[in-house]
């Protein structure tokens, strides 16, 4: 029993190290809105940037190049990979940095945490199990306890900690889209000035 528990917690080990590696393949027939995506195409070239939606025919992105918005046929789209990259609205890379000033470690603490109650009640079990079959590897059996509670704790504070780049993700999109809304609005309003004084020197040379 005591082997049994320690592949177990390999095994848990192995998937947590799976889930830190590798890019997740997106759904080409209901790909998520604004995620940052790389779309491999069947000319062997690849494109970058963010869903706004699609379907089973159609995908249409925000290019990353280009920053407009584009369409892609399906039958030219081998597969859509989550970018190593997170893109704003727009089509620019947000920086690791700016991503950072918006994140919290609030779901990495929950969700760690939870993980951990999660893995040691399961290693409780082996606890007891490896008494039962020998009473005098109290230390082992306290090992392989520990084991599952941190490998619970680290498996999920992964996930948790996915969860809070990722809402880090989107409040940064958020501030940029903000910000962008303001500029637009203060230049309009330079553009109103400049028309309505422009008007007003038209009148005062009118009348001159």
């Amino acid at each position: 029993m005591n082997k049994a528990g320690v592949c177990i917690l390999s095994l848990i080990i192995v998937f947590a190290l799976l889930q830190c590696s590798g890019r997740k393949t997106i759904n080409m027939e209901e790909p998520p809105s604004q995620t940052s995506v790389r779309i491999n195409l069947a000319n062997g070239t690849y494109q970058e940037g963010i869903i706004v939606t699609g379907d089973e025919k159609k995908l249409v992105y925000v290019n990353a190049e280009s920053h407009r918005v584009d369409t892609l046929d399906s039958f030219n789209i081998t597969s859509i990979v989550e970018s190593e990259y997170d893109y704003d609205f727009y089509g620019n890379v947000i920086p690791k940095s700016e991503i950072n000033q918006h994140k919290s470690y609030k779901n990495t603490f929950l969700y760690g945490a939870g993980g951990l109650v999660l893995g040691t009640a399961v290693g409780f079990g082996a606890f007891v199990a490896v008494l039962a079959a020998d009473s005098n590897q109290v230390a082992a059996a306290n090992l392989v306890m520990a084991g599952f509670g941190i490998a619970g704790a680290a498996v999920f504070g992964m996930m948790g900690h996915s969860s809070d780049v990722e809402n880090a993700v989107e409040k940064a999109r958020e501030a940029r889209y903000k910000e962008e809304q303001k500029q637009m609005i203060e230049e309009k309003k330079k553009l109103e000035e400049l028309k309505k004084q422009k008007d007003e020197l038209k009148k005062k040379q009118g009348k001159q």
